[in-house]
């Protein structure tokens, strides 16, 4: 039979420690999230036009940075992720 220790619950990391071990990846998926929600959620006529995300990998973009190509009509950007520490 297993005991169980009274008082101690699973102590659950903090927002700091959270964000320390984010990744790269894991920063560019929430920053996708982002984007995409404020589209949809937008008023700006220019959203009108639509929006598409697409990783760096996903696109086929020779490099080993991750990163994001977001198309926003006619427009064409590319936001890099790089960890600084």
């Amino acid at each position: 039979m297993a005991t169980r220790t009274q008082g101690a619950a699973p102590k659950e990391a903090s927002m700091e420690e959270q964000a320390n071990e984010l990744t790269e990846r894991d920063f560019e998926a929430l920053l996708t999230e982002a984007i995409e929600r404020f589209a949809e959620d937008s008023e700006e006529p220019v959203m009108e036009a639509g929006i598409e995300v697409t990783t760096f990998e996903a696109a086929g973009l020779l490099t080993d940075n991750r990163g994001l190509v977001i198309e926003i009509g006619d427009a064409e950007f590319q936001v890099s992720i790089i960890r600084r520490r």
